[in-house]
């Protein structure tokens, strides 16, 4: 069984966080998985962001 290689907030270190660029740059080293953090705003749309500061 090989290691899964994961992205944590869409490749943060290579581009912005929680982003499509960020998909796309995880997607272009390797990932094969990918989290992104979901946030509900006041109103109750879903927003990408990893804390609520």
């Amino acid at each position: 069984m090989r290691p899964l290689v994961i992205s944590h907030a869409a490749c943060g270190g290579h581009a912005p966080e929680n982003t499509l660029q960020g998909v796309r740059a995880a997607i272009e080293l390797g990932a094969e998985a990918i989290e992104i953090d979901v946030q509900a705003s006041s109103d109750g749309v879903p927003v990408l962001m990893h804390d609520l500061t």
